[in-house]
């Protein structure tokens, strides 16, 4: 794709991708360095608004629309 590794990783966290970095090798321990792994987490869900409740009117005005109708 010509992404360098910076950007591909800038990527996937942009898609919801989190970086699992491996443990290192213990002491004295032989062998291929563990490879970077990566986990999805799902973005957040933002709370919907409640709609808001009509007003009843009060008063005087409100009384006569009341009689209008």
């Amino acid at each position: 794709m010509g992404l360098t590794t910076a950007s591909y990783a800038r990527l996937l966290r942009l898609a919801g991708f989190q970086p699992l970095m491996p443990r290192p090798l213990r002491e004295g321990a032989h062998g291929p360095v563990l490879p970077l792994t990566w986990r999805w987490r799902p973005p957040r869900r933002q709370a919907e608004p409640e709609p808001a409740v009509p007003r009843r009117p009060e008063g005087a005005f409100a009384a006569l629309a009341e009689l209008v109708k």
